[in-house]
């Protein structure tokens, strides 16, 4: 039997709660009809069958459909991230190894129980193509923020819609000072009050109806790579 559940060559995840029913399988925890593996984008109390899994027995993974973070280790064949969450991609599967199926940049190709991208050019790669900059902010093939004054870099047109929950996730790939959060319509805070670089990923319910925004809270200097929201189905 695969590691995990699968169907149309992705494996399976679901961010729902795990439930009573629920039973573990080859060390995952799996709906009752054996269709969805449990898992979750934040936690990880301990380690099984060399997968990080929250208390509950989610297996933690990491959206990694933009690219596989630094320093991703790939461990007995999986791909892990330097916190140990798998590393998964929405697009197609490539190849198959030992059951799994793999996506062209590495990740397992799954299917996150994830609607389509909301944000228009995240990955900076079409200038500033979707996106309205502040002063301070620039985009060449990333975004900048060059001693950028407190405000925002926003997406421009709606993006999220009030009461609806989404899987967020940001790549600040330099860092010099300063600080930033990801927010969206309404001021919820997806990814914290950051103050260096890396991926962050985030669930959040967005209050309000519109925009997503890069926000500085302080004279900010640093660049990102990739912004990335989708609603959770």
């Amino acid at each position: 039997m695969a590691l995990f559940p699968i169907l149309a060559d992705k494996v399976q995840l679901s961010t729902v709660a795990p439930v009573g029913t629920d039973a573990f399988v080859c060390g995952i925890l799996r709906d009752a009809s054996n269709a969805v593996a449990r898992a979750s984008l934040a936690g990880g109390a301990q380690f099984s069958n060399g997968l990080l899994r929250t208390a509950l027995g989610q297996v933690v993974y990491v959206d990694a459909t933009a690219g596989l973070p630094a320093n991703t280790q790939f461990v007995d064949g999986l791909p892990l991230s330097p916190t140990g969450a798998l590393c998964c991609s929405s697009a197609a599967a490539v190849s198959y190894s030992n059951g799994i199926p793999f996506a062209a940049n590495g990740a397992v190709a799954a299917d996150m129980g994830l609607g389509p991208e909301l944000v228009t050019n995240g990955n900076f790669a079409a200038g500033s193509t979707g996106w309205t900059p502040g002063a301070g902010w620039s985009i060449t093939t990333k975004l900048i923020a060059t001693a950028a004054a407190v405000g925002t870099f926003t997406q421009s047109g709606p993006v999220v819609t009030a009461g609806q929950t989404y899987q967020a996730s940001i790549t600040c790939d330099a860092f010099t000072s300063g600080g930033w959060k990801l927010l969206t319509e309404g001021g919820a805070n997806v990814v914290g009050d950051q103050v260096g670089a890396g991926t962050f990923n985030g669930t959040v319910t967005s209050p309000s109806t519109g925009s997503i925004y890069v926000w500085s809270n302080v004279i900010l200097t640093a660049s990102f790579t990739n912004v990335s929201f989708r609603k959770v189905l």
